[in-house]
């Protein structure tokens, strides 16, 4: 009786530990894909809720009035690239993240003088184009990257406000 007990004591986890990874599989399906740079393995993604202390120290810090959110709009520069934020319910959000050094990549490896050819190998033909931008959109992030010459020249992730 007791090695009967011991076999469904020893059944009933193993379903339940095979259940369980079938919730937590079923829950990553529901992350939605979006474009996020990552730098020092620090991941920002526009859209999401901004802080000073996971992003460390800026060198500067400018105030702008807004057009579109509330309060005002904050742009923080840092050393390789600048955030700009805006308030919405009294919290500050990453409206986008411009790459200012040319030796920064994207988090998939794109930077600054990388040729149209590279950027299209990296991400694809699916972009929206005006003039020399190239706008490539998941769920409610974008990137726009300008080429000049057949030349990346800018890198800008934005959060898509028309969502």
């Amino acid at each position: 009786m007791k090695k009967i007990n011991l076999f469904l004591l020893v059944i009933s986890i193993f379903l339940l530990t095979a259940c369980g990874n079938k919730t937590a599989a079923n829950k990553n399906e529901d992350v939605k894909e979006t474009y996020s740079f990552v730098y020092n393995d620090i991941k920002m993604t526009p859209g999401e809720l901004f802080s000073t202390e996971k992003m460390g120290n800026y060198l500067n810090e400018m105030e702008l009035p807004t057009c579109a959110f509330e309060d005002t709009d904050r742009v923080y520069t840092y050393e390789n690239y600048e955030i700009s934020t805006y308030t919405l319910n009294n919290e500050e959000r990453i409206l986008s993240i411009l790459i200012t050094d040319p030796n920064t990549p994207t988090t998939e490896g794109i930077k600054q003088g990388d040729s149209y050819e590279k950027m299209l190998e990296v991400y694809g033909d699916n972009y929206q184009k005006l003039d020399n931008l190239y706008e490539y959109k998941k769920d409610n992030t974008l990137l726009d990257i300008i080429v000049e010459n057949e030349i990346v020249i800018s890198i800008e992730y934005v959060y898509n406000t028309n969502n």
